[in-house]
């Protein structure tokens, strides 16, 4: 595997690592094992699709899994794995403060992808207080590889607005996410009526972030 980032990848380099991560999980949804540290690093190398070309590979798409669409080749871009791991360093520090009563941090990361949020966190924040993780994705490719690779991690597939109706209880004392943005004329967010926390109500901006803004609640950090 590359030293490099994948965000330094050539096209055909991403393709490549993508195929195979999405050999893997088929593999591993057809006979379920512990995960060896290849197999983390296999998965953790899918970059998404935003840039590249789908028509040309899909005869190489392995059966056993969802498959891209054109969508993704517009906004399936993820959070580089050096930002997610600066982030956790420095919110680290403070996640003893965040700790709810049962000494855990809830948190959400309501555009999950391939979870290198959650990677961050596992590898640079102290091990207590545990952070328990809710994660949100809309692909249902980037959901079953983010589950291949956390197979303990609760994961809804499908977009946050349906989450938030389905789970308007629902308390975190962290929200983390790099959400992207999308102009207001080509996408409104669809927030149900009552799942918004007072004051706000529905927002003109149209990002990821705008939506969670207006649902998060107050007692709690978002980065």
């Amino acid at each position: 595997m590359s030293t490099r980032a994948p965000e330094e990848w050539t096209a055909a380099e991403r393709s490549r690592a993508n195929i195979a991560a999405m050999a893997l999980t088929a593999e591993l949804l057809r006979s379920p094992r512990a995960l060896t540290d290849a197999d983390r690093e296999t998965l953790r190398a899918y970059s998404g699709w935003g840039g590249l070309s789908l028509r040309k590979l899909a005869p190489r798409f392995p059966a056993g899994v969802p498959l891209p669409d054109e969508r993704q080749l517009i906004h399936d871009y993820y959070t580089p794995q050096l930002i997610s791991d600066a982030i956790a360093r420095a919110v680290a520090p403070l996640l003893p403060a965040l700790a709810g009563a049962d000494g855990a941090v809830r948190a959400l990361e309501p555009s999950a992808g391939i979870g290198r949020f959650p990677s961050a966190f596992a590898a640079h924040a102290p091990k207590v207080p545990a952070i328990r993780w809710q994660a949100v994705e809309y692909s249902k490719l980037s959901a079953t590889l983010l589950q291949a690779l956390f197979p303990d991690l609760p994961v809804f597939v499908g977009p946050f607005e349906r989450w938030v109706a389905d789970n308007d209880d629902e308390r975190f004392e962290l929200v983390v996410a790099n959400p992207r943005m999308a102009s207001a004329a080509r996408r409104r967010p669809r927030i149900p009526t009552g799942a918004i926390a007072s004051p706000w109500t529905t927002p003109t901006p149209t990002s990821c972030g705008a939506r969670w803004i207006c649902w998060r609640r107050t007692g709690s950090a978002s980065w």
